[in-house]
């Protein structure tokens, strides 16, 4: 079994400081981290005002084809509640380490639209890109086409199209502020200028367009018509024409606006009708702009109502004038009985009316009507259910005396009932705000029951993960501990050996003297020369690093088989020196039973491992 792959690698902890715009981040927000793929990686709700940590993050499984977490390495991506957040510190995953890694958040500049332009070719255009960033931040400004650039910084474009440039163009114009971005598409056509328009452009001069560029002096003159002089060197043909002309003249004629607008559209359902306006002139001012809206009546033979519409006033309902001729239904009725129409709902009358629920809040909002009871009951009711749960929990933790797992659990409830109290005091707002429109009440329920069970469906599976994860962490903790206790062991076996040894060491020499001198010990108890030949084969065996344990269990039976041996038991009370010799029996056989006990532990502990 390969450990390795089957146990997660460490989380990596983050913390720091959180700041939004204008402030701190309050308790309660929560801060998301994201690996590479967008897959949450971990999560941690702030207590502390201002900071949040420690962020665990979990990194990927490798024994799983599931994206479970970040890879080493990666970078991660944090939100604070749902709007990305700007890092500030290393913010790669790790497995292991602690990082800090502040955060703010981030929204996106925004462009202020532009309308088509229409520019003339050989005559400078210049036009300010306006974005806002809500956040204050630098905004860069980029385009992606080959006519002209964009100022980086200034948002500016200032540029003189060519004859080549003539026709129709878009290009994309992009603000960003280095994390997030916002586009548009800027719509262009460039025009071939005559003479005669009132615009001086790099093709024209004063000799060739008098109208457009003003007339030549003497000096300047002459020396166009003999194809430039030293003066449209140096730019006589759109400085020096049109605008040099009005400088010497001592004054500067204004463009004047003219309009042209097409007739109006229909009248729309929103009680509107619409038109396009454009300047002939193409000065480039909205000051004498007509109108392009304008309110009006919707009325047709088909609206049910007695009205006047397309030049004429109908003498009943959807009949007679610009309609269809009433139909005569008897003699001295000239059409059908009229309706009179009746008077709409007006918003802000004070009354609220039949199809104003949910279009006029100022008249069909009423505050005393709304059942702030319910609310206040079911929130009642919650706390009731934290108390109960809490005074559960401090008893069992009291009658168990397991305080730490019980303290995690009572946060837990705390900061459940501070989420559903919170969820319920939002859905309160919005109701209240929206009580007088029974759909969007029946709406915002729905979502918030939607929204609440998936809460519940992500707590549990992020639980049961965190359980499992957990878990495997202690299994971890236990394998190094036994791993350890391994390790001890054998030590432990080696150190007790090399004692032992010395004492196998004397026997074997002291039964070999009494060998050579024919000691009448041995005539009479064969046993200790069996014992003594055995402990010979156990030495010449360890020398050879050849199994020794068969050896020792001989050992351990010959020695148990002396000591019950009736003529061995007299003569010990006799002979000193047969005393000395069951001493050090007795310390070899301890040792061989002690050894044996703690090889059968490392089996047990190798099978575990295994």
């Amino acid at each position: 079994m390969n450990l390795g792959s089957a146990i997660p690698q460490p989380a990596v902890e983050f913390y720091g400081n959180v700041s939004m715009p204008g402030s701190q981040a309050v308790p309660g927000i929560v801060i998301w981290a994201y690996d590479g793929q967008g897959v949450v990686c971990g999560n941690f709700t702030i207590v502390n005002e201002g900071y949040y940590g420690l962020l665990s993050c979990n990194g990927d499984d490798d024994a799983t084809s599931e994206d479970e977490g970040a890879l080493q390495s990666e970078n991660i991506t944090f939100k604070i509640n749902t709007t990305n957040a700007m890092c500030f510190g290393d913010y790669s995953w790790d497995s292991g380490e602690f990082k800090e890694v502040n955060l703010r958040t981030n929204y996106a500049p925004v462009l202020t639209p532009i309308g088509s332009q229409l520019l003339t070719a050989g005559v400078n255009f210049e036009i300010q890109i306006i974005a806002t960033d809500p956040d204050n931040d630098v905004v860069y400004f980029y385009d992606n086409t080959a006519i002209f650039e964009i100022g980086l910084l200034s948002g500016v474009i200032n540029f003189t199209p060519l004859l080549n440039n003539t026709g129709g163009h878009s290009t994309e114009i992009t603000a960003s502020d280095g994390f997030l971005n916002d586009s548009m598409i800027m719509y262009f056509t460039v025009i071939n200028g005559s003479c005669g328009d009132n615009l001086c452009s790099i093709y024209e001069s004063c000799s060739s367009c008098p109208e457009d560029c003003g007339a030549c002096s003497s000096a300047l003159g002459a020396g166009a018509t003999e194809g430039g002089g030293a003066e449209e060197e140096e730019g006589g043909y759109s400085r020096g024409g049109i605008d040099r002309y009005l400088r010497e003249a001592g004054e500067k004629e204004e463009c004047v606006e003219e309009w042209v607008c097409s007739e109006w559209s229909e009248c729309y359902v929103n009680l509107t009708q619409l038109r396009n306006c454009y300047d002939n002139n193409y000065c480039g001012t909205i000051k004498d702009k007509p109108a392009v809206v304008m309110g009006c009546e919707l009325g047709s033979c088909f609206d049910g109502i007695k009205n006047c519409h397309d030049g004429g006033c109908e003498e009943g309902v959807d009949c007679g004038g610009p309609c269809p001729d009433c139909v005569i239904f008897e003699e001295g009725e000239a059409y059908a009985r009229p309706f009179e129409e009746k008077p709409r709902p007006v918003c802000g009358d004070q009354v609220c009316e039949d199809g104003e629920n949910c279009l006029c809040p100022s008249d069909c909002r009423d505050a005393s009507k709304f059942p702030w009871w319910i609310f206040l009951l079911i929130i009642l009711g919650v706390t009731v259910g934290m108390i109960a749960v809490n005074s559960l929990t401090y008893y069992l933790q009291q009658k168990s005396g397991e305080s730490q797992e019980f303290v995690k659990i009572r946060e837990k409830v705390y900061l459940t009932w501070i989420v559903v109290v919170a969820l319920l005091l939002l859905l309160a707002i919005y109701c209240y705000l929206l009580w007088w429109c029974w759909p969007y009440i029946v709406g915002a329920l729905t979502l918030t029951v939607i929204i609440l069970t998936m809460l519940v469906v992500l707590g549990v599976v992020v639980y049961q993960y965190t359980t499992r994860y957990e878990e495997e962490k202690n299994r971890e903790r236990l394998r190094n501990m036994m791993r350890m206790h391994l390790k001890q062991l054998k030590e432990v076996i080696d150190i007790q050996g090399k004692l032992v040894q010395k004492i196998e060491n004397r026997y074997v020499r002291k039964i070999y003297e009494m060998y050579k001198a024919k000691h009448e010990l041995l005539r009479e108890l064969p046993q200790i020369t069996k014992i003594y030949n055995k402990m010979r084969e156990l030495q010449l065996k360890r020398e050879k690093g050849e199994q020794i344990i068969e050896v020792e269990s001989v050992i351990v039976a010959a020695v148990s088989n002396l000591e019950e041996n009736e003529v061995y038991k007299s003569m010990l009370e006799k002979s000193d020196e047969l005393k000395e010799i069951d001493e050090e029996l007795k310390h070899i056989i301890d040792y061989l039973a002690r050894k044996h006990a703690l090889i059968e532990n490392v089996k047990k502990i190798r099978g575990v491992l295994n």
